[in-house]
């Protein structure tokens, strides 16, 4: 087990580190042109989607399909989810804790930052690590979440989550890394994973970055009062 006094210094090490990585400028916003490719029961269907993050409290993406006609709209904030289906005309809302029908696991804002930006994450008491064969893995422990961090020199590799309430599991494998002058090694593809259980055919949502770019913000155009609205 680890003392307090390690946990401390280990803490303090992380942030020193993750200053080193990412520089003086602050990470404030992303935005990126994605390429996403979702497979569930045998089919497939492939959308563009416009990512916006504000990495204090906002994700908006907009999906687009095949002939470039925008067919939904998302906005994440740290207890809800909003969703705008622009082709039925319609919008719903879930708490944080909730899944949807667009996305089948239920992220919240800071897994969608590990999700997005392969971001290491800052520990704290609830945190666990072990070294196998040079991986650094990471274990972090909250109300009904459990998530997992498998990092090679300062690289995040892969995240497994685990929410112990809805038993669902997720899995993220991170590829194709790219160094940036004011940022670490971003991965421009991530291979999602999700299942019910380890035996289940999971979902698989696999997204590759066209293009990317830091602290250049975006407005969050959402105009969900416009749409018949179910949820919350």
């Amino acid at each position: 087990m680890w003392t307090i006094r390690t946990r401390y210094l280990l803490v303090l090490i992380q942030t020193l580190l993750l200053s080193a990585i990412f520089g003086q400028e602050s990470l404030n916003f992303f935005s990126a042109k994605s390429e996403i490719t979702v497979q569930k029961n045998g089919e497939k269907e492939e959308f563009t989607a416009h990512i916006r993050y504000n990495l204090k409290d906002t994700l908006w993406i907009s999906f687009s399909g095949s002939f470039g006609v925008e067919g939904a709209r998302m906005l994440v904030v740290k207890d809800s989810t909003y969703i705008i289906n622009k082709i039925e005309k319609t919008s719903m809302a879930f708490f944080s804790e909730e899944e949807n029908y667009l996305i089948p696991y239920a992220f919240s804002l800071q897994d969608w930052n590990l999700l997005l930006l392969n971001q290491p994450l800052m520990s704290d008491s609830n945190t666990e690590f072990i070294m196998e064969n040079d991986i650094k893995i990471s274990s972090y422990y909250s109300d009904h979440h459990i998530k997992k961090l498998y990092q090679k020199n300062n690289r995040l590799l892969k995240c497994h989550f685990n929410n112990t309430r809805s038993g669902k599991l997720c899995e993220v494998m991170y590829t194709n890394f790219v160094a940036d002058s004011k940022s670490w090694a971003i991965a421009k593809e991530r291979n999602v994973k999700i299942m019910q259980s380890p035996l289940d055919e999971p979902i698989t949502i696999s997204i590759r970055y066209l293009d990317f770019a830091f602290n250049s913000p975006r407005p969050f155009n959402f105009n969900f009062s416009k749409y018949k609205n179910d949820g919350l």
